[in-house]
């Protein structure tokens, strides 16, 4: 079992098949955040933004971001928005 953080290498290897690493993974708990309209304010809303944004240095967070959509059923599959 791995700690907390990273980075780390995941190997996934199969008997006589190639061995794929994904590389950078980290550990930790995973938050998933929606269906309320303020979710989709940014930081650049908040008071003194520009001196919250320039000192945050949390290079471990990782974010994605799903665009808004509505469907009449469960999706197997979303696509994350391009982060700046």
């Amino acid at each position: 079992m791995s700690v907390a953080g990273g980075s780390h290498t995941l190997t996934i290897s199969v008997v006589g098949e190639i061995a794929h690493a994904v590389k950078t993974v980290t550990l930790g708990d995973v938050w998933l955040c929606g269906g309320q309209s303020n979710m989709s304010g940014d930081m650049t809303t908040i008071n003194d933004s520009a001196v919250e944004i320039s000192g945050a240095n949390f290079p471990e967070i990782r974010l994605m971001e799903i665009s808004q959509l509505t469907h009449g059923n469960p999706l197997r599959e979303v696509k994350g928005l391009e982060q700046a």
